[in-house]
């Protein structure tokens, strides 16, 4: 298992933090020089990032730097590679949850998210050790700091196209490349609060890619997860948004969809329709 951390050279701290977590975990990890401010994008990626205006120096080159992440899983022809940010706090069973969420992987995967705040309810794929669950999404996390990235993923996220919002965004807008993506919850990584931002937000950058992005989000979600399930999953969430407003908590409750037996769902990748099947609901934190 190939694991890649980004890591700006003028960062020493940060790669220091993070190998000792290696060390202590017992896994080798490749450090991957982080490009260093949108001057320094190498020219393949620069027409890209040509009209990011709304995007900081260090957000375009946080994006190109994963782009770049993305160019070694297509140049080495690697099967997948977990791709870490230089500020995440891994769990014990982090080596553990990447392997399992490879091997019990539905054919086609693109991304499996190891890392993420989960507002939303997710539907179950397949249950891993320690209580964690391979998963899909009925809302996408914003974070981009620890996941495995597929050889085909890497190829999608490769595509020419205008980068116009940060790099967790867009790879939260998963349907923009047609990303088949999974992840894994609880998540065995987090971003840590140890160290000032490298990227910097100096203006506010798009959150969206449009207002007609979102609703064929809707559609891309529901015909991925199947429509029952979608239902399912939105009724959850409506029900934890009002239950959270009468209680007047911030405290979520991520409902996890489970099929009424001891199975686990088998869903469809967004490349092919999906037909709803019956699921209850369980809710974990």
């Amino acid at each position: 298992m190939r694991i890649i951390c980004i890591n700006l050279d003028r960062s020493p701290q940060r790669w220091a933090f993070m190998t000792g977590q290696f060390h202590a975990l017992g896994v080798e990890v490749e450090r991957l020089a982080a490009i260093d401010g949108a001057a320094n994008v190498p020219a393949w990626l620069a027409p890209e990032f040509a009209a990011s205006h709304q995007l900081t120096s260090g957000e375009v080159a946080c994006y190109a730097s994963h782009l770049v992440a993305a160019q070694m899983v297509v140049g080495q022809g690697l099967p997948h590679v977990v791709v870490l940010e230089d500020d995440v706090t891994l769990d014990p069973d982090f080596p553990l949850a990447c392997r399992e969420a490879i091997d019990n992987a539905p054919a086609g995967w693109d991304c499996i998210h190891l890392s993420g705040v989960v507002k939303r309810s997710v539907v179950a794929v397949q249950n891993l050790l320690n209580g964690r669950t391979l998963v899909r999404y009925s809302r996408m996390p914003l974070n981009a700091a620890a996941y495995i990235l597929s050889n085909s993923g890497a190829r999608k996220l490769l595509t020419p196209a205008p980068r116009r919002c940060p790099y967790d965004v867009d790879l939260r807008h998963a349907w923009l490349a047609n990303l088949n993506v999974l992840g894994v919850h609880p998540a065995p990584a987090r971003q840590t609060n140890n160290f000032q931002s490298d990227i910097g937000h100096f203006q506010p950058a798009p959150s969206s890619p449009g207002p007609f992005s979102e609703v064929y989000l809707e559609w891309w979600t529901a015909r991925s997860l199947g429509l029952t399930v979608y239902a399912r999953a939105r009724l959850a969430n409506i029900a934890n948004s009002v239950r959270r407003r009468i209680e007047r908590s911030g405290k979520r409750n991520v409902a996890v969809l489970r099929l009424r037996n001891s199975g686990v769902a088998r869903l469809a990748s967004p490349d092919t329709t999906a037909k709803g099947s019956r699921y209850g609901t369980s809710a974990t934190m």
